[in-house]
């Protein structure tokens, strides 16, 4: 009896292990490869397909329960995380993901691969508790991932994928809300702004599988960061890798004309994608939310027939209240420009119009006394130094900015962005001390439209400063 058993288990290991050398690994990473393809063109069905195809070929493989569990979570990102058919459908999916991993982990409890892909997907399940409210569930499933991705990177340092994962843990947890640091810090998580930044950008230029997410979270931080240049880069890479993902494409759009001034360039993706198939959404909705930004990118370049009738087909056929009420208030504000001198000042600065703002500014002084209160006066010398500094003419910008400082009615979102651009100009003039003072102004202020986008730049131009002068 004790022979067959030996017989039986060498059997079984023989077998084991002529199926795992039966395996085509170079296929196994290529359906891998072509899945997630599939899910950042938004190809939800093909991408869940392929996935299931790796795991037919490696079901004791992390690679495709991933894969898997990541078309769910993307699925309940377009539908919302509150939709619990989806959310239910990603937690069955991700347990699958956490069963492989503890069967690989109990062969061999060095393999990075699979902390890996444990650390990621119980990271994922955080953000997505995070996101429902459910905070101490987010929490300590936050602090399970990051332990093993902490692990995973002692033991292989080259794990560029691993790096994903912990880089997008240590941002997030450096821009946590007040109201779970106590918690993160009872868990014992770390945040790391620059370095989980640093970490992303090598996943996004190293990794394997976790590139494209590398950079999409990217281009979301430096949004947020006031960086649209470096936004706009990894979205133009993303763009041109996916051209089928409707979502990237008016994410970059969007960064260029909201953020970069560019609505030539932004137009022009913004068009495409009224011609595009929209996967994954309701196709209505977003061409129409891309024909309120038309109208939005014509009204600053002063075309407002072509901004009017933009604006006049989401009225009209919009699918949503919220889509008609917009489009009223856009034609509204379309047809009072002609009596709005101002705004019209303050448009030419949103499409990156320099010269053409100062043009109009100019124009606005030329106009009876009595017509600008103090308060516009001051607004209107504002725009103007702002496009002076664009421009790279210091001396205007300073007697532009000055002007706009000395005016007795000034908001104090004026006065704090008046103090700002002083100091930028300083600075640019290699005048350190006195752009210090400026900056130094601009921090005083508080509580006010804009304020945290201010603090992000004044940090930004203190520590460039810092540089030069150390």
């Amino acid at each position: 009896m004790k022979v067959l058993v030996i017989m039986m288990a060498m059997l079984m290991t023989v077998s084991t292990g002529a199926a795992a050398a039966a395996i085509d690994w170079k296929l196994v990473h290529e359906r891998t490869d072509a899945a997630l393809r599939h899910l950042y063109d938004l190809d939800f069905r093909k991408a869940e397909t392929v996935s299931n195809e790796v795991i037919v070929m490696a079901p004791n493989d992390p690679r495709g329960h991933f894969v898997k569990a990541m078309v769910y979570y993307y699925r309940m990102s377009f539908k919302g995380t509150k939709n619990d058919t989806a959310f239910g459908g990603f937690l069955y999916h991700a347990a699958k993901v956490e069963k492989v991993c503890d069967q690989l982990l109990e062969q061999n409890e060095n393999d990075t691969k699979a902390m890996f892909y444990m650390g990621g997907i119980i990271g994922f399940k955080g953000l997505t508790y995070f996101s429902r409210g459910e905070n101490m569930k987010a929490v300590w499933d936050g602090k399970k991932g990051y332990t093993l991705l902490v692990d995973a990177l002692e033991l292989d340092p080259d794990n560029h994928d691993a790096k994903m994962g912990l880089g997008l843990f240590r941002y997030l947890i450096s821009q946590a809300p007040e109201s779970i640091r106590p918690l993160l810090k009872a868990a014992g998580a770390e945040g790391d702004r620059a370095g989980g930044l640093r970490m992303l950008e090598e996943a996004a230029a190293k990794g394997t599988y976790a590139r494209w997410e590398a950079r999409r979270w990217l281009a979301d931080f430096y949004q947020a960061e006031d960086m649209p240049v470096r936004a706009a880069s990894h979205l133009d890479i993303l763009a041109r890798e996916f051209p089928d993902n409707w979502y990237l494409q008016r994410e970059l759009a969007d960064v260029r004309l909201y953020q970069l001034k560019q609505p030539d360039k932004a137009e022009a993706i913004y068009r495409r994608l009224l011609e595009m198939p929209i996967l994954e959404y309701d196709a209505e909705q977003v061409r129409y939310s891309v024909r309120m930004r038309l109208a939005y990118a014509d009204m600053i370049r002063e075309r407002y027939a072509q901004a009017r009738v933009w604006a006049a087909q989401v009225r009209d056929k919009a699918p949503s209240p919220r889509l008609k009420d917009d489009a009223v208030k856009q034609i509204e504000a379309i047809d009072n420009l002609q009596n709005d001198p101002i705004q019209r000042v303050s448009n030419a600065i949103a499409a990156g119009a320099w010269m053409r703002t100062n043009v109009l500014a100019d124009s606005l002084r030329a106009l009876p006394g009595g017509f600008l209160s103090q308060k516009n006066d001051a607004y209107a010398w504002y725009l103007q130094g702002a496009a002076y500094t664009e421009l790279q003419n210091y001396g205007q910008a300073e007697e532009c900015l000055r002007m706009a400082i000395g005016k007795p009615e000034k908001e104090q979102w004026l006065e704090a962005y008046c103090c700002y651009r002083l100091g930028m100009v300083q600075a640019r003039r290699g005048k350190a001390s006195e752009a210090t003072a400026w900056f130094q102004k601009a921090a005083g202020f508080s509580d006010y439209p804009g304020e945290r986008t201010l603090r992000i730049r004044l940090a930004r131009e203190r520590a460039a400063l810092k540089k030069v002068t150390d």
